[in-house]
């Protein structure tokens, strides 16, 4: 799971502690979302080789960065939101969406809802489209830089053509490297320690990035449970397993899935 040491908090305990008041608007979660983007991507540019270990809860947090900048346009507009993560419910709403922005869409869009990068299997039990595959996504960024910084769909998000070209390398994820669910896990556990340090060195601020990091804490937390279940599935009878398997695939709530 997340390793922190006591001692790497006590001394921070104040960079923890949030000091304005939330927002319940569409236009804050994009704020938020995107602060994160801008940290990853600044890594990127300094050329840190940090993006590959995180790839799965990278591409989660720009898909869903994406979708957020989306309903949050449809809200300015007193358009009706649609109760669904799927691109394809979203975009016939906005008949002014940039071409560039749609197919910037497209290369990050592989599921109805974005769960093949939030979950190594799907309800099914099968691996994502990614599985065992090498991609780069730095074409998602060459096609959104053409949108014109005026544009209600600009996407400012730490990168400027022209492109280094140590970019490219940045941008290419290794999804073969990421054989099971614990290596699944790793990524996100990667992603929340990485955001804890960057509160704990003055990278950022709590307040402009919580909502995104309790998200990935509570969501490694739900990933290291439904690995310990798997772990349990060899001593349970075959109606157990069944149960378990059920659990690890539908169940979201931790604490249905501590007190199975």
């Amino acid at each position: 799971m997340i390793l922190f040491n006591e001692d790497d908090f006590l001394p921070h305990l104040d960079k923890f502690k949030l000091s304005i008041n939330h927002e319940n608007s569409w236009a804050f979660f994009v704020s938020q979302y995107e602060n994160v983007l801008r940290l990853l991507n600044g890594t990127a540019v300094a050329h840190q080789y940090e993006l590959n270990i995180k790839s799965y809860p990278y591409l989660f947090t720009l898909r869903h960065y994406c979708e957020l900048k989306l309903k949050s346009i449809l809200q300015q507009r007193n358009i009706e939101i649609p109760k669904s993560h799927n691109f394809g419910d979203i975009l016939p709403l906005l008949d002014d969406l940039p071409q560039h922005l749609t197919s910037a869409i497209n290369k990050i869009d592989f599921d109805e809802d974005g769960s093949c990068f939030r979950y190594f299997h799907d309800k099914n039990g099968e691996v994502g489209p990614l599985y065992g595959q090498r991609k780069e996504f730095l074409a998602f960024y060459d096609d959104v830089l053409e949108i014109p910084a005026d544009n209600i769909y600009n996407l400012n998000l730490e990168l400027s053509k022209p492109f280094h070209r140590r970019l490219a390398y940045e941008f290419t994820f290794h999804f073969n490297e990421v054989s099971s669910p614990g290596i699944f896990r790793s990524s996100y556990d990667d992603m929340t320690r990485f955001l804890l340090k960057a509160v704990i060195e003055n990278k950022v601020s709590t307040n402009d990035i919580y909502l995104p990091m309790l998200y990935f804490i509570r969501h490694s937390i739900e990933l290291a449970l439904k690995e310990s279940l798997m772990g349990m599935l060899h001593v349970q009878s075959e109606a157990s397993q069944k149960k378990i398997i059920r659990m690890m695939t539908h169940e979201h709530k931790l604490l249905s899935l501590i007190h199975i």
